[in-house]
């Protein structure tokens, strides 16, 4: 049996990607402070039930539709809002992916309540190349300069019912995003078979790899499935590559999540946006019990 290796420091954790044969921007990089959590957006953790997570969205979309403009969203497109929406705290079916693999590498050791210090943490790696894009400005967009009517909501169904999970990139970036040299991966509402929750980025890579396979048998031109890789970080490592982070190559959690007055201003009215669906998903499950 192969021996796990647990990475220590940044020289080893940047040799993994030297001389690997992708040019900058082809690969995309995610940390996460433990290396047992699946790759599942934030809205599917807090709502595995998918009546719920569409409702929680739902309360996010209302706003197009209402022509209320949140801080740094400059148009009516949901996709916009989920983008901004999720660098300031609201839950979304994106997750949160890095052109900067140092960047990747200070979310896998930082634990700002420290509940993960005996878990190991881990950057994955994937071929941005592997997926479909998520066009967030052709003409199709235009209409997203003027508020959302009621028969654009058959337009907006159909754009976010995808099957597959896509890559997302803002057209402008907040000061957040730009920063941390962001990108998201967006994902459907496809349940889990045996536990009836919504999928994570490995469940989808499985369903996706069984299609290949079955592509593959029968026809001579291949195809490989997407690139999934993972580095795992040494949990005894984490607090030496975080203090090498900040002194070498100024990335921390102050340079990562840029503070301004007007940010600032930003975090409250996304709070209480994110009080006011949570409130309302609440008031839903106990009409259910009723």
């Amino acid at each position: 049996m192969e021996k796990v290796k647990y990475f220590k420091t940044i020289d080893e954790v940047l040799e993994t990607v030297k001389f690997s044969n992708f040019e900058r921007g082809k690969l995309i990089f995610r940390g996460q402070v433990n290396s047992e959590w699946l790759i599942t957006p934030t809205l599917f953790r807090k709502y595995s039930d998918p009546n719920e997570a569409k409702l929680y969205e739902g309360g996010i979309v209302n706003l197009s539709f209402l022509n209320i403009k949140l801080p740094y969203v400059e148009s009516n497109s949901p996709i916009d809002l989920f983008m901004t929406a999720q660098h300031f705290g609201i839950h979304t079916r994106l997750t949160d992916w890095t052109y900067d693999i140092l960047v990747a590498l200070f979310f896998a050791c930082f634990d700002k309540l420290n509940e993960n210090v005996n878990k190991n943490g881990v950057i994955f790696l994937i071929d941005k190349q592997s997926f479909q894009y998520f066009n967030t400005n052709d003409i199709t967009f235009e209409k997203y300069k003027k508020p959302l009517l009621t028969d654009s909501i058959a337009l907006y169904s159909e754009e976010f019912s995808k099957q597959d999970v896509y890559i997302v990139e803002p057209v402008t970036k907040n000061p957040r995003m730009r920063v941390q040299d962001a990108l998201f991966l967006f994902f459907p509402y496809i349940v889990e078979e045996d536990m009836q929750t919504l999928i994570s980025l490995e469940t989808y890579r499985k369903i996706r790899q069984k299609e290949l396979d079955k592509y593959n048998l029968t026809n001579k031109e291949k195809i490989k499935n997407f690139l999934f890789a993972k580095i795992l970080i040494d949990k005894d490592s984490k607090l030496s590559i975080l203090k090498e982070l900040d002194e070498k190559y100024h990335i921390s959690f102050e340079s990562l999540f840029v503070d301004s007055i007007y940010s600032k201003q930003s975090e409250k009215i996304y709070e209480n946006l994110k009080s006011h669906i949570e409130n309302q998903i609440i008031n839903y499950k106990k009409d259910k019990k009723k």
